[in-house]
């Protein structure tokens, strides 16, 4: 007995134009993956040329001396984990930080706050807010500054008051049965 579920001629149609989509759209991303990873391996000569389409054509590592060569590449790297390592743990520290509070119902003006947050939340400036000129190295580059996202702080903020209120009743169950 088969356990095959039968398509109406409908659903077979929809699930092969679908299908089809897919795969056109994964071909559209991975070919120019595919593309610069074998132009970057090729000599520069044959990527100018036009003779690099899908493999690596003379294969040659001429591209990789000529990028770790320049130290502000290796720099700009380092800042990058710079600023992960360091945004990912601010931001972690200062939503908690916010939401431990906000999750008291004792505290005073938490209404007050908690729309304040929420309002940015739904109503942002935009990315120009958080864009600041990187005004140390002398050069006209933008940083884009880190924060603690507000959505974060609403979820944490819930997830301490629920924490709270689980175990005030556990409080409650165990004083009703002494």
């Amino acid at each position: 007995m088969s356990r095959h579920i039968r398509l109406s001629p409908i659903d077979r149609t929809f699930t092969i134009l679908v299908n089809t989509i897919l795969v056109v759209s994964a071909l559209l991303v991975l070919y120019p993956l595919v593309f610069i990873v074998s132009a970057s391996f090729s000599l520069p000569v044959n990527v100018l040329t036009g003779k690099v389409w899908l493999w690596p054509v003379d294969l040659s590592l001429m591209s990789y001396e000529a990028v770790f060569k320049n130290a502000q590449i290796l720099t700009g790297y380092v800042n990058s984990a710079i600023y992960a390592v360091v945004g990912t743990f601010v931001s972690v520290v200062l939503t908690v930080l916010a939401a431990y509070p906000l999750s008291r119902r004792t505290l005073y003006g938490r209404s007050f706050f908690m729309g304040v947050f929420i309002f940015t939340m739904l109503f942002s400036g935009g990315l120009n807010p958080h864009i600041s000129p990187d005004q140390g190295s002398g050069t006209d580059q933008y940083t884009l500054g880190s924060h603690p996202s507000k959505r974060h702080l609403y979820l944490a903020r819930n997830h301490h008051s629920d924490l709270l209120s689980r175990e005030h009743s556990r409080r409650d169950l165990r004083s009703s049965r002494d």
